[in-house]
């Protein structure tokens, strides 16, 4: 295992004459949770997609779980992505025709693995978030904060996922359900030793991780 989960060093990215990621340095132990602040535009969308392999940097370093997304191949990046990370956006992004348990089989399925397997290990981590009881729900009939649960088991349903990347994963939540969402998704990726990179604008959710680095147009994370 790499002593960092995540190593950025002096990443920048730029896009003709738009610099999209200012040089930013970045060093994430392995099985901790990291709060990336800033303004919009100062770039962290950008760094989690450098993190996850869909944006190469123009400049510098970004090692994630010992491979160098800036050289290794898209394919890499993607095998790493698909097998050793598990993604959470604002939107859910659930499938209406599929139930939750099948929402969050979806990657072991399309992975190739066997549906039984696939699905019981999708009730095992919807019963990590509190979900057990809709393991057969309707998509269309669940709330935002159940939604995003069920996005959270979706992550973490791996059960060799390391990395858990989180992209304003509250911002459309109320205050209630964003902590409850939070405290959620850093329990049971502490459960499965598995390091959290969170995007946020809200102060409350990044005080339940164990550090926040702030990003600017000026300055690098600090």
């Amino acid at each position: 295992m790499p002593e960092h989960s995540v190593f950025c060093e002096n990443a920048m990215v730029t896009f003709g004459e738009v610099l999209a990621l200012p040089r930013t340095s970045l060093h994430v132990d392995r099985g901790s949770s990291i709060a990336i602040m800033g303004p919009s535009g100062s770039g962290k969308s950008t760094l989690l997609a450098c993190i996850q392999g869909l944006e190469k940097p123009t400049s510098g370093t970004v090692q994630v779980l010992g491979q160098d997304q800036r050289s290794a191949s898209a394919r890499a990046r993607s095998d790493l992505r698909r097998r050793r990370m598990g993604l959470i956006q604002q939107s859910p992004n659930l499938l209406e025709e599929f139930s939750t348990s099948e929402n969050v089989a979806f990657p072991l399925l399309f992975d190739g693995m066997k549906r039984p397997h696939a699905l019981k290990l999708a009730v095992e981590a919807l019963r990590g978030v509190g979900m057990a009881h809709r393991t057969d729900a309707d998509i269309r009939s669940l709330s935002g904060g159940e939604a995003q649960r069920v996005a959270v088991a979706r992550a973490l349903v791996r059960p060799d996922v390391s990395l858990i990347v989180a992209d304003e994963p509250t911002a459309s939540l109320d205050v209630e359900n964003a902590r409850r969402v939070t405290e959620l998704l850093l329990s049971e990726a502490d459960r499965h030793s598995a390091t959290v990179l969170l995007a946020t604008h809200d102060p409350a959710v990044a005080a339940l991780c164990d550090r926040t680095y702030h990003l600017t147009r000026e300055h690098d994370a600090a």
